[in-house]
């Protein structure tokens, strides 16, 4: 009786010990297969839309380390303010230190899907740290991303709201814009942050944006991420709506005063915008 004792114990802790092991698969974004924690406690974010999304889940005391932009964004900061003393790993324009985020001992690290993060995410898998890709460009991934780091950091309740009050904005929007016919929509051309010249092709979440609020994005025959544009193709195009980035108001205006943009629907009918917001890109 002892030794059954004995060994029902012994395996009662072998299985224990497994259920504390035990992770859970996810398929990112990237389509890789990566277990992750049942339960994530240390997590890195190496990219802004990342950050964001981990804060929208009130995640912030599971942040050990954030992308360099992430520790200076006044939106990022006026909802937890602790993360301008967390390491930064570095950013996705600049590279992304490897070695800093592995002396964190992260349970989780996210990344992103353009440039080298894919490469980065095996690699830091290879190290030991699971690593998953995001592609935050649309509605419903950006549900589907809320949903796998609500069960990774048991925030579930949580994602379920933040996902109700994005479909009620977006019901919101659909609802006033429903009744324009396709051939009263305008075509729209949107100035990203990089400069006037830079813009948001298809499979961006600005050209979902843009169609959202019952337009055509003037670069939706274009794929990828953002491209580098010239004067004339946006005269080929020959926008009748132009909406500006925040971040490129002054040289966009300068631009816009050029000879060869005077005769563009948009510039002769003062149909030009800027995103409004100082405290985040709105257009981000």
């Amino acid at each position: 009786m002892k030794r059954l004792f004995c060994f029902c114990l012994c395996v009662f802790f072998l299985l224990a010990a497994d259920q504390l092991q035990a992770g859970t698969v996810v398929t990112d974004d990237a389509g890789r297969q990566v277990e992750i924690p049942d339960t994530v406690h240390r997590l890195v974010t190496t990219f802004k839309p990342a950050t964001l999304l981990v804060l929208s889940l009130d995640g912030a005391e599971s942040l050990v380390g954030v992308d360099n932009s992430s520790r200076f964004d006044p939106l990022s900061l006026a909802a937890a303010p602790e993360l301008a003393d967390l390491p930064g790993v570095g950013s996705k324009s600049q590279n992304i230190n490897l070695e800093t985020v592995i002396s964190l001992h992260p349970d989780l690290v996210i990344l992103y899907s353009q440039k080298t993060g894919i490469q980065l995410a095996q690699r830091l898998q290879n190290s030991g740290c699971p690593a998953v890709v995001i592609a935050p460009e649309t509605f419903g991934s950006i549900h589907e991303t809320l949903k796998m780091l609500a069960r990774a950091l048991d925030r579930e309740e949580q994602a379920e709201k933040v996902i109700q009050a994005m479909h009620e904005v977006q019901d919101l929007t659909r609802k006033r814009v429903e009744d324009i016919s396709q051939s009263d929509r305008k075509t729209v051309y949107y100035a990203g942050p990089s400069g006037f010249l830079t813009t948001a092709p298809s499979g961006m979440l600005q050209d979902v944006m843009i169609r959202r609020a019952g337009g055509r994005n003037a670069a939706s025959s274009l794929y990828g991420y953002l491209k580098q544009v010239s004067p004339e193709q946006i005269m080929a195009w020959a926008p009748d709506s132009i909406v500006l980035s925040r971040m490129i108001r002054p040289q966009a205006k300068n631009m816009l005063k050029r000879d060869q943009f005077s005769l563009l629907p948009a510039v002769t009918n003062n149909d030009i915008h800027v995103f409004p917001s100082t405290l985040a890109p709105w257009d981000f």
